[in-house]
């Protein structure tokens, strides 16, 4: 097998945690987009010759005028099934491959209201990388093929009118249930550049037996090109929704998921009124447009993203993060920000700031691409929230996980990555690599808005497949010093050859005598509760100065005894003042609480 040695490089700080670019928040309004009906029955099938033919007459505005709308024309809440998230096994002392499968986005969001408009079309792209295990690991990329697998979903030709107005939409007609380059459900993955590949995966969010599902999983499965023998196999969610909030201003609102026909036609309504066009008797005619074919990178009108925040934040004046939530998905059952840094309570104005400077960037750098004239006209609207704020390019310039950490401190907790931009397309936390140029980010830490550890809605482990296959706990691939996944002789943890690591702090928490503990021992984050009185946890015995822990003699020193107090396990997971009390309670308010499960703490061994 030949294959390219990921060498050590000098430590960068380019970093590999990211909030990147909040996708287009298809932010409902003007070019928002709307779903697709579903599989439509035969009392439908006129609609279906006529799309406009069960359009209801819209009591609302195209457009809100007050952000109070968004209580009125909600879908109803689904309720959302814990899943069994199955793990594959994996043999950890006599595996020569790891095999890292991820998507490249934390959440792919599809317009699925074809017969009217298309923002974005029903597949996804998933990537993966072989890692031929040993003292000095290595990327594999010949002599091998890579498949895919999609798990128990339904055609999405059967749930999605794309591939019916394709012609329109996509300028030549496509296969139904086939990607752009003729991918389907099942294929086999391209190399290029040390990452194998499935681009334009054609994908919708429901299962094969119709329910709503935005977490499908997929099978990836590594082989040896001449013998055909498995190497290494594992399993990714590819998160998709048609869950958006376009609804909540524009009208129309329906039960469950995705745009009804009122939203979608006064979604162009809207649209044509502001902007001269004619898109809905187009749509009405049987030509749909797709908006990347005016506000495409390379078109005359401003970029699709620009477009959309910079009309809508003059909608939304005045409000924090929630700003994001009257578009983006954030409510069950689909849960855009998910991952680490929304369970330690960053919202997405840290990253990418608020409504009205997002926008305000993005028409900036519109302005210094020649299209002046209509951004001007947008950001009159616009009032600025903060500081400066620097031009950026979506999609190109996103905020730089240096902007927060620097991979030789911890972050602080003020931290804020707005306004610092990466400067190239390979900054992008999509496609970024690590020091080696060679181990893509996204491979150990998952992709934006899910960077592991994430909880999903759906299982609280869905996100987390592979950290769980091949460590046994829900962190960052190698993380914890768990570098033995990879490499078989332990390296330098604090001169890693992927990103320099803070070291790890805390207090290792000691054992009583005479104290079985059933876990592996935990090191216990006194940083991280600095905001804590120390008493709060060490009670009044604690003086400034000076060691006392729980096990102290006459604190928490009891070895056995499930109901007494002094039980040293009580300490940490009692139903009363403990540690893991302390994390639900915080959890059940919806706030930053940390870990709550035991593989949050312990290397859990399944």
């Amino acid at each position: 097998m030949a294959g390219k040695r990921m060498f050590p490089a000098p430590a960068s700080r380019w970093l590999l945690l990211s909030l990147v670019g909040l996708a287009s928040l298809a932010l409902a309004g003007l070019l928002a987009f709307a779903p697709a009906s579903a599989a439509p029955a035969k009392a439908d099938q006129g609609a279906k010759n006529d799309p406009w033919a069960k359009r209801a007459v819209a009591a609302k505005p195209a457009v809100a005028a007050k952000p109070a709308m968004a209580a009125q024309s909600q879908a109803q809440p689904q309720p959302v099934p814990n899943l069994v998230t199955y793990i594959p096994p994996w043999d950890a002392l006599g595996a020569k491959y790891v095999l890292l499968a991820w998507s490249d986005s934390g959440m792919r969001l599809v317009s699925d209201c074809d017969q009217f408009f298309s923002l974005e079309p029903p597949w996804t792209n998933l990537r993966a990388q072989l890692i031929k295990r040993g003292q000095r690991p290595a990327v594999v990329t010949q002599g091998v093929v890579l498949s895919y697998a999609v798990e128990r979903m339904a055609s999405p030709a059967g749930k999605s009118r794309y591939w019916e107005f394709s012609p329109s939409l996509a300028g030549r007609q496509l296969t139904p249930d086939s990607g752009p380059d003729g991918l389907g459900q099942r294929g086999v993955l391209k190399a290029a550049d040390q990452v194998f590949s499935a681009e334009g995966l054609p994908l919708m969010p429901y299962a094969a037996d119709g329910t709503f599902l935005p977490y499908p999983t997929v099978a990836v499965e590594a082989r040896d090109a001449a013998s055909g023998q498995i190497l290494a196999s594992t399993r990714v969610v590819l998160p998709v929704t048609t869950q958006l909030g376009c609804a909540k201003c524009h009208g129309g609102g329906k039960e469950g998921p995705g745009l009804s026909a009122e939203t979608a036609a006064n979604i162009l309504k809207a649209h044509d009124k502001n902007s001269g066009t004619k898109l809905a008797a187009e749509a009405r005619a049987g030509h749909p447009r797709a908006c990347a074919q005016c506000h495409g990178a390379d078109k005359s009108e401003m970029r699709l993203s620009a477009s959309l925040h910079g009309f809508h934040a003059s909608k939304l004046p005045g409000l924090g993060a929630e700003s994001c939530a009257f578009c983006h998905p954030v409510d069950p059952p689909t849960g855009f920000f998910r991952g680490v840094h929304h369970q330690r309570g960053l919202d997405c104005a840290r990253c990418h700031g608020l409504l009205e400077d997002h926008a305000l960037g993005l028409l900036k750098a519109e302005q210094a691409a020649g299209k002046k004239d209509d951004a001007d006209k947008l950001m009159a609207n616009i009032k600025p929230r903060g500081g400066d704020i620097p031009p950026r390019t979506a999609w190109t310039m996103e905020p730089d996980c240096n902007g927060c950490h620097d991979f030789i401190t911890r972050p602080k907790p003020d931290a804020v990555a707005f306004g610092k931009w990466n400067t190239k397309a390979s900054g992008v936390f999509h496609q970024r690599r690590d020091d080696t140029r060679s181990l893509a980010c996204a491979a150990c830490h998952s992709p934006a808005h899910a960077i592991y550890p994430a909880l999903n809605p759906y299982g609280r482990d869905r996100d987390n497949i592979q950290p769980l296959q091949y460590m046994g706990q829900a962190k960052a691939i190698g993380g914890g010093g768990q570098c033995g996944v990879c490499h078989t002789t332990p390296p330098d943890y604090q001169a890693s050859a992927h990103h320099p690591i803070p070291e790890p702090r805390g207090t290792v928490v000691a054992l009583p005598p005479g104290f079985k503990g059933r876990m592996p021992g935990v090191r216990f984050p006194h940083q991280a509760h600095a905001d804590q009185d120390c008493r709060t946890c060490h009670h009044k015995g604690y003086v400034d100065g000076q060691s006392l822990s729980c096990s102290t003699t006459g604190c928490h020193d009891r070895g056995s005894g499930e109901e007494d107090p002094r039980y040293f396990r009580n300490a940490f997971h009692g139903q009363g003042f403990s540690c893991d009390y302390c994390h639900q309670q915080k959890r059940n308010a919806g706030q930053a609480s940390g870990p709550v499960e035991c593989g949050g703490c312990h290397n859990v061994v399944r």
